[in-house]
């Protein structure tokens, strides 16, 4: 009788070192560089068009509104791109979406603008719904044509203007996807169409977007923060934080240089009779410093952007603005 040998197969499957889960804090995100999208595999999706284009050549087949199972990513070595193959969640259909330009940024634009993961958008109203949100915009928009990046009207589809820094309080009150619209301009063509719906007393409701043309998502998931609104309650938090290291900075700065000197520092001011230490104190360190010596003082120039301190003897003598 024989012994048996047992003899190893050939075709042994590499198994990956790490697997990557798709976390949902992310519509579509590139997480690993030699698989860049295949977290994705498994996840449903709504194609939501690109561009207003209705028929598009990387994107053959597919119905906008319609579901989709992303079921494979399919690499192109040739032209070093990534192909989605895609299941009708109806009809079982098979279909395949690519990006046209062969470089990671603009297929992320691109799957962004034309793909919305059903997780990912859970998500969204899972955290934000049912959230009150202060509006932090410190570059408010001067005319109301629409971009992207601005707080537009639901009822009148324009953006509002005149909305102060800080002043008022919005609700998440849903979360939506905003089809491409023939009057909206081109800048909405390479943006993700979730939107969140915000609500204020005075001001009614607006839609906001997720994304701008150079930002695939505005969303700080850890601080709660939508692009200019930030989740009032950490928004309270954190300010209360910064009054008591204030309130910290400025009992030691009374006590290393007096209250007059210590309100102005912490004013961001200056003043002649200020020592360097009190001026680094209030405006930081210069850009820099021109020097000159002669037999009786020592006379320095700092230099801050378009400001202009002198020092005589360690002292501040003259401010040019």
């Amino acid at each position: 009788m024989y012994g048996q040998i047992t003899i190893m197969p050939n075709d042994i499957n590499k198994q990956d070192k790490f697997i990557y889960k798709y976390d949902s804090l992310s519509n579509i995100k590139i997480i690993n560089k030699q698989k860049p999208l295949s977290h994705l595999v498994g996840q449903k999706v709504l194609y939501c068009n690109w561009w207003g284009h209705t028929k598009l050549d990387n994107a053959k087949g597919l119905e906008v509104g319609k579901y989709y199972q992303i079921n494979d990513v399919l690499e192109d070595k040739n032209n070093k791109n990534f192909r989605l193959s895609l299941v009708d969640c109806i009809t079982k259909e098979t279909f395949e979406i690519y990006e046209r330009r062969y470089d990671k940024k603009h297929m992320l634009r691109e799957y962004n603008s034309m793909l919305v993961v059903v997780g990912y958008y859970e998500k969204l109203k899972e955290l934000f719904v049912g959230k009150e949100f202060i509006y932090l915009n410190n570059m408010p928009p001067t005319v109301s044509i629409k971009t992207p990046k601005d707080l537009i009207s639901l009822d009148t589809d324009t953006v509002t203007l005149n909305i102060k820094y800080g002043s008022t309080i919005w609700t998440c009150i849903d979360v939506q996807v905003r089809m491409y619209n023939e009057k909206d301009m081109f800048d909405f063509s390479n943006v993700n169409p979730i939107v969140f719906i915000f609500e204020n007393e005075k001001y009614g409701k607006h839609y906001y977007y997720q994304s701008t043309p150079y930002q695939y998502s505005r969303i700080n998931f850890k601080e709660q923060q939508i692009g200019d609104f930030i989740l009032y309650s950490y928004y309270l938090e954190k300010e209360k934080e910064k009054k008591e290291k204030n309130n910290i900075r400025r009992k030691e700065l009374v006590t290393k240089y007096g209250s007059y000197y210590a309100n102005l520092i912490m004013n961001s001011k200056i003043c002649i009779g200020m020592t360097k230490d009190m001026c680094i104190e209030s405006w930081g360190k210069p850009q820099h410093i021109n020097t000159t010596t002669t037999a009786s003082i020592e006379e320095e120039q700092w230099v801050y952007w378009d400001n202009y301190v002198y020092f005589s003897n360690g002292k501040i003598t003259a401010i040019q603005n």
